[in-house]
């Protein structure tokens, strides 16, 4: 290759220094707004339930809650501006729905000559069936005022909602005053009935503890490897142990070859022993504030064999004689847990007739 043009590959740009630019100040983004009032009355009406089946027109309808960005409207869509015992409200449709009702009452009808408050008239006399069972059920008395096209994004708190049609979903918005708006969803739970069934998959937390202690802040920070922890509540029986699960029940378990032997049932874990593991932090207002020194305060130790997730079915289906599956049996290492956090390892030793737990490994970042 000739040296000039090796010499011409090999040349670097050099980068322009970078000019001074003024940098975009920061501007919070704006909150929206929502009255306790409306929070109520979304919490009554976004829960977990079948959408509600009805018919208009000889068609069948799907109506479920369905929560998207509300500063949007659907596009190409109507308002129907209509009262409920004089508290105003607002629906907005896509505006080829409204058309069909409108044909479908009167097919003569000049949509494009129509006046809003003749407009409205039409769609409530098809509608009229519907609205009169709402009128009996609420006990009220709800009024077509008038149909905007072209309908804009409402002020306030308002409700989005999923209406579907023989497979084809369309979004539709409702804006209610929010005591009308809770009642809607209390009504569309007693509709259904029954409540929506749990959520079983949801995992829970297994933890396997040999024991547990307390010891103060300065007694941590002094912890070492070999050092000899002797707990404050600990099985004698070398196979014995507590499953704790979900930080809220606990069971007797016995070391087997492939796992935990539950001994006993589920009881909750403020109705044994192992109370006064649970957070201590939440006192009677009239316990008198002591002072104490940060060296002092008190920390849990729990010396745990291991942990797992199980899905809440498998929870609720756990009695005596069950087994969990958590760790290698063959071990006597025990992770040593600092108020909920894993500072380092241990094993179980005996001391006397009796047992502890002697410090392996204390994690540098603890």
């Amino acid at each position: 290759m000739p040296p000039a043009l090796t010499a011409e590959k090999t040349k670097k740009k050099r980068r322009a220094p970078a000019t001074g630019k003024a940098r975009p100040k920061a501007a919070a983004l704006p909150l929206r707004k929502i009255e306790p009032a409306g929070m109520a009355a979304f919490n009554a009406v976004y829960r977990c339930r079948e959408p509600l089946q009805f018919m208009i027109a000889e068609d069948a309808f799907l109506l479920a809650a369905e929560w998207t960005e509300p500063s949007t409207v659907p596009a190409a869509a109507s308002a129907i501006r209509f009262s409920i015992d004089g508290e105003p409200g607002e629906l907005i449709l896509p505006s080829a729905l409204i058309e069909e009702w409108v044909d479908a009452i009167d097919p003569e009808a000049d949509r494009d000559r129509l006046a809003p408050e003749h407009f409205a008239l039409l769609v409530e006399c098809l509608l009229g069936g519907e609205l009169s069972r709402l009128e009996a059920y609420f006990d009220c008395r709800i009024v077509f005022a008038a149909i905007q096209r072209e309908a804009t994004a409402p002020d306030g708190n308002v409700l989005t909602f999923s209406l579907e049609r023989g497979g084809d979903v369309m979004p539709c918005v409702l804006q209610l005053e929010p005591a009308w708006a809770a009642r809607l969803g209390h009504a569309l739970d007693a509709i259904h009935g029954a409540k929506p069934p749990l959520r079983l998959d949801i995992p829970a937390s297994v933890s396997i503890w040999r024991g547990v202690t307390v010891i103060s802040v300065a007694d941590l920070r002094s912890l070492r490897p070999g050092d000899v922890i002797v707990p404050e509540e600990m099985n004698t029986d070398q196979d014995a142990a507590v499953a704790i699960i979900a930080d809220r029940f606990a069971v007797p378990v016995k070391a087997v070859g492939e796992g935990w032997l539950l001994t006993a049932g589920l009881g909750a874990l403020a109705a044994t022993k192992w109370e006064w593991t649970m957070d201590q932090t939440k006192k009677p207002s009239t316990v008198k504030v002591e002072d104490s020194d940060l060296e002092e305060l008190p920390v849990t130790l729990v010396f745990e064999v291991g942990r797992m997730a199980m899905p809440l079915r498998e929870v609720s289906g756990l009695t005596p004689g069950a087994v969990i599956e958590v760790t290698d049996m063959s071990s006597l290492a025990v992770d040593l847990l600092a108020n909920g956090k894993r500072i380092g390892r241990g094993e179980i030793v005996r001391i006397g007739d009796g047992f502890g737990v002697q410090v392996t490994r204390i994690f540098g970042n603890a």
